[in-house]
């Protein structure tokens, strides 16, 4: 009851401070700083979306950091401490204290300056004069400091080019894999010893790629006629596992040939973390002096837009899985702990740095940061072995073992030039040439053209890894040279891509990208392709039911679409394995499963009997066989909210139960007896869990069970910062990707479409679009959760463009006028 009390106080002491500090977005603002020229006109519209106006792009993006800082200046302030290792000086917790070891090992900060000296002077105009805007801002009279800041007990500071940059570094890390999933097999070889290896599943050969079979060959002699070679794209896939929720991304492009428009259309929604506010701003930046005229959204901290269309291109990105890091056991020399053997008889001495960590309070801490040849020394943190290490006393290995990090997101690299250019793209020539000089993050691009193109390219460098090793899942030894990147990186050009496919569409949903016949090593970490396929099929019905005359709204539909086309694999294992059944409540139970047809609608019984079954068998075997916190790891349950949201086995569950079903290894069968037993024990826990929270079966529809959450990071202390609440239908393995993690809530917040766009390249300025929440991250602004009821129902808004609309529709409108 105190409790509720306490919360129920700060709540209200936090709307109405913030209301009292709502941004100011009206009226002409005098700005007395060199890096504004001329007036910027910006018309926020009702939605709360800026359209910046500028007689040049350095005022443009200046004034994109005012708007930034204006509406998600708390939500910047996370992610440049998180970047910099300052955390814990928000809050004396272990888990900020583990948070800044980590950034602090990982140089991330300091990669990022070093990235700034890179950027040609151009980009480093664009970037200084947006660190000029957010400053501005926060010296001027329109500043009004977030009720978060008070809370924390701090006070808003100016902003660097090094914070700018590095914001992409926290992007590049979050969105790269190949790193922790040889540290956990490390730990479970001591469980199950070399079977540890076989749990991670390989890509079953039954799906297809998004390289069609026999394409690469194909390609090869094409390279040979013509630089106009195709390297990739779609294939229809056969049958999968139902598998597990996670952090993915949609983009699928459909030819003009088979619209009713006659030129081509993008959908795209990248799939992430929820939070409120949201990763994105949108924003529409103009000045045509350049040509520069592009919308979409952006990420707070960082100028340009990451996601959108302009005049000629609407583009997409989803992850593409590629293994880019590479984890290494490092000799140390017998008498010297900073000595690492780079062969069988010759030492190299690390490189060391201090780093201290003030902690809130007033106390700091010391922390000595070591990099071998190939990276940081992960060993080194503690951390490392908490994440790894379970209830059952399961540890990554002995304190004297030294594990090291090679990855491409950690070296240097030129990120916000290449989006500065594809801001600014205008035919697949360009696209191209971007993708193939993207450093990190790995991404898939997807593309639509007015012109009638549409495209595909993978970007970021991937490794030349010594004789095309094919066993980066493992921790490799460092110390023998047989296993480094001596050849560097994939040439841009050798990266799979495709341009206007025969099929005339193009899908990308982070399954495996290309067959046997290319001819290097991608890595093994691709999701499943449940999704993939689903939308392929669902576009090739919709261009056989329109007589190929696809609309926006068929493009809509299909993103969110809600079923599951191989959840009944799953189904399937768990119906032949039942074992006698005695309780009515129980035979009701099996009853619903037999009516699931894979469709997790909100009004779905079954869907919520599936759902449940799922977690209670992982758990009740594999949980049972490691414990909860590494089976939460072998789900694909990040061990980090920020460096590490989710693992390589992240949608890969269903398929380790098909391998209790189809081989009942003899090392879980010990735990968990046969399946029958597994699943008699399963559906027992779930009709009682089903029971407990519903009252009847009947009643245990999917969307009370699977509601929409949108936590906010001091939700924990004032829960009314967070949002939420709506119920939502599909999974993780559905067009509409709301991914829930393993935990009883079954809430939709680890893994849910961040930003929604729908794009008909006959007239751009029609395209429509939604991100959750809202706009501003000011709690008590009418743009903090207008938007989230309308997400939920899978509507889309209208994404202004043309100068008549914008002004139609704009809500207030403010003028930064320069007084130098």
């Amino acid at each position: 009851m105190l409790q509720a009390l306490r919360e129920g106080f700060l709540s209200l002491v936090v709307r109405v401070l913030g209301v009292a500090r709502q941004p100011v977005l009206e009226g002409t603002f005098q700005v007395a700083h060199e890096s504004l020229s001329a007036p910027v006109s910006v018309h926020v519209d009702e939605y709360g979306v800026p359209h910046i106006y500028a007689d040049n792009e350095r005022d443009a993006v200046f004034a994109q950091g005012w708007a930034h800082a204006a509406n998600r200046l708390w939500q910047m302030e996370g992610a440049r401490r998180a970047l910099a290792g300052r955390v814990a000086e928000l809050a004396d917790k272990p888990e900020a204290i583990a948070l800044d070891r980590v950034s602090r090992t990982l140089r991330l900060y300091h990669i990022g300056a070093e990235d700034f000296q890179r950027l040609p002077d151009e980009t480093k105009a664009i970037v200084q004069a947006y660190t000029a805007g957010i400053n501005a801002y926060l010296a001027s009279p329109q500043f009004r400091q977030p009720v978060e800041f008070t809370l924390a007990g701090i006070a808003a500071e100016a902003w660097t080019v090094e914070d700018v940059v590095g914001i992409s570094r926290i992007m590049a890390m979050q969105m790269s894999h190949g790193w922790f999933v040889p540290l956990l097999l490390r730990t479970l070889e001591r469980k199950l010893g070399e079977a540890a290896h076989t749990l991670l599943p390989g890509w079953d050969t039954r799906r297809g790629t998004t390289l069609p079979t026999g394409v690469c060959e194909e390609n090869r002699q094409a390279k040979a006629e013509s630089e106009d070679a195709v390297v990739h794209l779609m294939a229809s896939q056969s049958e999968m596992d139902a598998l597990m929720p996670g952090q993915g991304s949609n983009a699928f492009a459909v030819s003009g040939e088979h619209t009713a428009s006659g030129k081509p259309m993008l959908a795209s929604d990248p799939h992430l973390r929820a939070s409120t506010p949201t990763i994105w701003y949108q924003v529409h930046l103009v000045c045509r002096s350049s040509g520069l005229d592009v919308a979409g959204v952006s990420v707070p901290g960082m100028p340009m837009v990451v996601m959108g269309h302009n005049v000629d291109m609407a583009w997409g990105i989803t992850l593409s899985y590629v293994d880019v890091a590479d984890v290494y056991e490092e000799r140390a020399h017998p008498s010297n702990a900073d000595e690492f053997a780079i062969s069988s008889d010759t030492y190299e001495r690390c490189k060391k740095w201090k780093e201290t960590i003030y902690v809130k309070g007033g106390r700091s801490e010391t922390l000595t940061v070591r990099w071998t040849r190939h990276g940081p020394l992960l060993s080194d943190l503690l951390e490392v072995h908490n994440w790894v290490s379970d209830e059952s006393g399961l540890d990554a290995g002995a304190k004297t073992e030294h594990f090291s990090l090679q990855a491409c997101f950690l070296q240097p690299g030129t990120l916000v030039h290449r989006l500065y250019q594809l801001n600014k793209a205008r035919c697949w020539d360009e696209l191209a040439t971007i993708c193939r000089s993207i450093e990190t993050p790995s991404l898939n691009f997807v593309a639509a053209f007015t012109n009638g193109d549409i495209a595909y390219h993978v970007a970021g460098h991937a490794p030349l890894r010594r004789g095309g090793a094919t066993d980066s899942a493992r921790v490799l030894p460092g110390y023998d040279g047989k296993h480094e990147w001596e050849h560097g990186y994939i040439p841009g050009e050798e990266m799979p891509f495709v341009l206007n496919p025969k099929q005339g569409f193009i899908v990308s949903a982070n399954h495996k990208i290309a067959g046997e016949g290319y001819p290097h090593n991608l890595g093994p970490y691709f999701l499943n392709g449940a999704r993939g396929e689903r939308i392929s099929k669902l576009i090739r019905e919709k261009i056989a039911e329109t007589g190929g005359r696809i609309t926006k709204e068929h493009m809509r539909e299909i993103m969110c679409d809600v079923k599951h086309d191989y959840a009944g694999e799953l189904v399937h294992r768990v119906l032949a394995a039942l074992p006698p059944l005695a309780d009515p409540v129980l035979t009701q139970a099996v009853e619903y499963l037999r009516e699931f047809d894979g469709t997790l609608s909100v009004e779905s019984v079954p869907a919520s009997v599936y759902t449940v079954l799922r977690y209670y068998l992982f758990f009740e075997s594999y949980g049972k066989l490691f414990g909860r916190k590494l089976a939460l790891l072998l789900w694909g349950h990040g061990p980090h909210e920020i460096f590490k949201v989710v693992t390589e086995f992240f949608t890969h569950d269903a398929a380790l139960l098909a391998r209790i079903y189809d081989e009942e290894p003899e090392w879980i069968a010990r735990v968990c007896g046969s399946p029958s037993e597994l699943t008699g024990v399963a559906l027992q826990k779930t009709v009682e869990f089903l029971m407990r929270k519903f009252g009847t079966l009947a009643a245990a529809q999917y969307g009370k069970l699977h509601t929409l959450h949108l936590p906010h990071k001091l939700g924990g202390i004032a829960p009314i910062f967070s949002l939420g609440g709506q119920q939502v239908g599909g999974d993780a393995d559905t067009p509409q990707a709301m991914g829930w993690m393993p935990v009883e809530s079954f809430e939709a917040q680890h893994s849910i479409p961040t930003f929604r766009q729908v794009v008909d390249c006959a007239d751009v300025a029609r395209a429509q679009c939604i991100v959750p929440g809202g706009q501003c991250g000011h709690i008590g602004n009418r743009h903090y959760n207008d938007r989230t009821d309308r997400y939920a129902q899978g509507r889309l808004d209208a994404m202004l463009f043309n100068d008549e609309d914008v002004s139609a529709h704009t809500e207030s409108k403010f003028v930064l006028n320069p007084t130098l």
